[in-house]
């Protein structure tokens, strides 16, 4: 299976249930878990031990970290230093990487202008998604032949207040097409839940 199709399988999950996670680090934890069904062989490196190609929060650059990758076989064989890098040419030693998956998800703090980047014109959810955007390209520009995922998890424990909720599942849906509409014009593939399932209380729903 593709690493797509691996991503699908976890959407698929918490489509099912969205109990199923917590925060985004139990996410984090499914698709690791996911695509090491897929990656499950390990690869020998430099320093005698070897290491699997799917890792959580590796080297972005500029000191950021990327959710989950697959790293390049080829480079992996290259490591040559404990933190899963290679000899350093100009000070960077990273592995390159097949895949770079950014995961974002939203509890209900749409707007919350603590929430947004320090710096950024965009605040709350939309200031922190653009900033993963963000270095998602960057790697894209670094490695024109990798593989770049946004996934954006939503779910709402609804109000009983029918009219707060619709204005409210409008400002997702919005944010959500704009979302993916940028990410399409960046070449970076962008999957979210069943927009059925954002809201728990389904009565509530239009």
């Amino acid at each position: 299976m593709t690493v797509e199709q691996r991503i699908n399988n976890v959407i698929k999950q918490i489509d099912a249930n969205p109990l199923i996670y917590h925060r985004e680090a139990d996410i984090r934890a499914m698709l690791y878990n996911e695509l090491c069904k897929e990656y499950s062989e390990l690869i020998n490196t430099k320093l005698g031990y070897r290491t699997g190609l799917v890792h959580c929060e590796y080297f972005g650059g500029d000191g950021t970290r990327i959710d989950v990758v697959v790293l390049n076989k080829e480079d992996a064989e290259k490591i040559e230093r404990h933190t899963l890098e290679k000899t350093k040419i100009n000070g960077v030693g990273h592995i390159k990487l097949d895949d770079a998956i950014e995961i974002k998800t939203n509890l209900g703090r749409l707007g919350d202008k603590k929430k947004g980047v320090i710096g950024d014109k965009k605040k709350g959810e939309e200031g922190v998604i653009y900033k993963d955007i963000d270095k998602l390209v960057k790697q894209g520009k670094k490695n024109p032949k990798i593989n770049l995922y946004l996934l954006y998890f939503v779910r709402y424990h609804t109000k009983k207040n029918k009219e707060r909720t619709v204005e409210k599942r409008k400002k997702i849906l919005k944010l959500v097409e704009k979302v993916r509409k940028d990410c399409k014009k960046k070449d970076i593939i962008f999957k979210t839940n069943n927009e059925k399932n954002y809201f728990l209380q389904k009565s509530l729903v239009p």
